[in-house]
């Protein structure tokens, strides 16, 4: 039975992995310490040591997975994923191209991993919702059921805010608003700690009050005390990371009265038919379990191959190896060993390695599939 686990960090994996192979370039070394070498061999043999099980696991995963929709015939399209990527763009950056390349620099990722990150999660999704064609009937009953949830926008604020865990640095943010003509997005830079807060300007869309009231009570009640373009003129403190404070500036852009939603908005129609499918859809772990049913996985790494094989194939666990699964670990490798690198590359090159193209997700978005770093020998 497949095993939940190998999808589990998949975000935090993906971003140290391509994170790091991005920064390491071309070159043999990674990093210096001192004026001591890390070299991509030590870098990659701490990686397989520390994560390899999960990692291996997870683009074995992602195989079958990918195998399954090409054989189900919902693969989605080179142009079926450019869209998901356009859609991306705007809903989290408001179409800007120069806010979505500095996410995706902060983040070490680029064009190619993000999209073979949408393709994943389109097949898997048009696996898990395959066959289910909703009637009009069908999507009035969701839509009256969710309407409230899902649908209908509650009285939402868009704002700004500048976190610091610092109260003297929010005191002087709050001071050089006031009597100099900067920008809020330029305190921003200048004094947040936020993670991706330099990136936005500290910028918060459309987010529902109830919600900020339920997650953070004295910034709910800041922002009911603000006008449009107004900032407040006190930290709000707040509960930080480890249970040290942080503190709060706030500028309101502006507030959102409630809207109720149509259904015979096209647009409502669409949110509507995605709610069904989401609702409707089989497991993650049905899907996968079928994917993996009859696979032939053969492991050559000695580290990982009790774990793996016994996850994919059941049989090989209980000695009972299937003659095709015998014959293909009887030819021997076909991948190159876990750690191939180039040690010739001179040190002084490492200064050359090419740094992630600007170009993101965490977006959950899945992990991508093997990077170039990853891909066997054969298709290097």
């Amino acid at each position: 039975m497949l095993r939940r686990r190998w999808l589990q960090r998949k975000a935090a994996l993906a971003a140290a992995l391509l994170g790091a192979l991005a920064l390491s370039g071309c070159s043999s070394v990674v990093a210096r310490v001192n004026g001591q070498d890390i070299t991509r061999r030590e870098f990659h043999e701490q990686l397989e040591r520390a994560d390899g099980l999960q990692v291996l696991g997870q683009v074995i995963t992602r195989r079958l997975l990918l195998e399954r929709a090409e054989k189900e015939g919902v693969m989605p399209s080179a142009a079926d994923v450019q869209a998901e990527f356009d859609k991306f763009k705007k809903e989290q950056f408001g179409g800007d191209e120069q806010k979505l390349r500095a996410f995706m620099k902060a983040n070490a990722a680029d064009d190619k991993a993000l999209l073979d990150q949408f393709r994943f999660r389109l097949a898997v999704f048009r696996l898990r919702t395959k066959g289910l064609k909703p009637s009009d009937e069908d999507l009035r009953k969701v839509f009256d059921e969710h309407r409230g949830q899902l649908f209908d926008k509650p009285d939402r604020v868009t704002f700004r805010q500048l976190v610091t865990p610092s109260l003297d640095d929010a005191k002087q943010a709050i001071a050089e608003l006031n009597n100099t003509s900067a920008l809020f997005e330029t305190m921003v830079a200048k004094y947040s700690r936020a993670d991706g807060a330099k990136e936005t300007g500290g910028l918060v869309e459309d987010m529902p009050l109830a919600q900020i009231e339920k997650e953070a009570k004295p910034v709910h009640a800041a922002l009911l005390g603000l006008k449009a373009d107004q900032i407040t003129q006190e930290p709000v403190k707040i509960a930080g990371r480890e249970g040290r404070p942080g503190y709060v500036v706030l500028k309101l852009i502006k507030r959102s009265a409630p809207e109720p939603a149509n259904f015979a908005d096209k647009a409502v129609q669409e949110q509507v038919r995605n709610a069904y499918l989401a609702l409707k859809a089989r497991s993650e772990q049905e899907v996968m379990a079928e994917a993996a049913k009859g696979a032939q996985v053969v492991v050559l790494d000695e580290r990982f191959k009790p774990a793996i094989e016994a996850t994919f194939n059941p049989q090989a666990a209980a000695g009972n190896v299937p003659e095709a699964v015998s014959k293909a670990a009887e030819k021997g490798p076909e991948i190159a060993p876990p750690t191939r690198v180039d040690d010739s590359v001179p040190p002084a090159d490492a200064a050359k390695g090419a740094a992630p193209k600007a170009g993101p997700a965490k977006a959950d978005p899945a992990k991508p599939e093997a990077t170039k770093a990853e891909a066997p020998a054969k298709d290097r």
